[in-house]
């Protein structure tokens, strides 16, 4: 999974407004839409702008927020990656 630090950091903030409805199942705060229904598991897991145009390997923030809410452990270990302190941190702008 290709993880840009933009769109993690706004997922970041996203965590607070999701709610699981089921496993895998969530309702994410949308920008554009009041609400994001995201299906882990779906083709395409969600129905945003972003996932129109994005890679298949890169997630959009209400997928990267509803991981997050699952504490899944490669977006968590991209997070503490990706916003180290400076002086720590890498010159790469996303993680693969």
């Amino acid at each position: 999974m290709n993880i840009e630090r933009g769109r993690l950091r706004r997922a970041q903030h996203l965590v607070k407004h999701t709610e699981e409805l089921a496993p895998g199942i969530f309702k994410v705060l949308g920008s554009d839409e009041p609400t994001y229904l995201v299906n882990l598991d779906g083709d395409p897991p969600c129905y945003c702008k972003d996932m129109e145009h994005a890679p298949n390997d890169r997630p959009c923030k209400h997928i990267l927020a509803a991981l997050l809410w699952e504490l899944n452990d490669e977006v968590l270990t991209a997070s503490a990656t990706l916003f180290k302190p400076k002086d720590e941190a890498s010159s790469s702008q996303a993680i693969q």
